[in-house]
């Protein structure tokens, strides 16, 4: 439920209440899933969404690494979520330099 209402506030760019609900979420899924699981990997991509919509891009990266992580697990290499994640991964890492 948590998650469902972070996403709902990050995509009306209500970023600071999203990552509240996010923080909730995750503390009940690690609790209660596995650490690698797909539910966790989809919250750790929503706060690194909230991250760069802050332009807090080192902990963007670090959330999206987290998920990408996660999503190599169990996600063939041409799945779109990794597709995606690998090129905002590519894009933030450039803005750093």
């Amino acid at each position: 439920k948590h998650s469902k209402v972070a996403k709902i506030r990050l995509s009306l760019c209500h970023y600071y209440l999203a990552i509240g609900h996010y923080n909730i979420a995750l503390k009940i899924k690690l609790t209660t899933l596995p650490p690698d699981h797909l539910e966790i990997a989809s919250d750790y991509r929503g706060i690194g969404h909230m991250y760069k919509g802050t332009d807090n891009i080192n902990q963007a990266l670090i959330y999206y690494g987290k998920a990408l992580e996660i999503y190599r697990q169990h996600l063939p290499p041409n799945h779109p979520d990794i597709i995606e994640i690998e090129r905002i991964i590519v894009s933030l890492a450039a803005q750093t330099e």
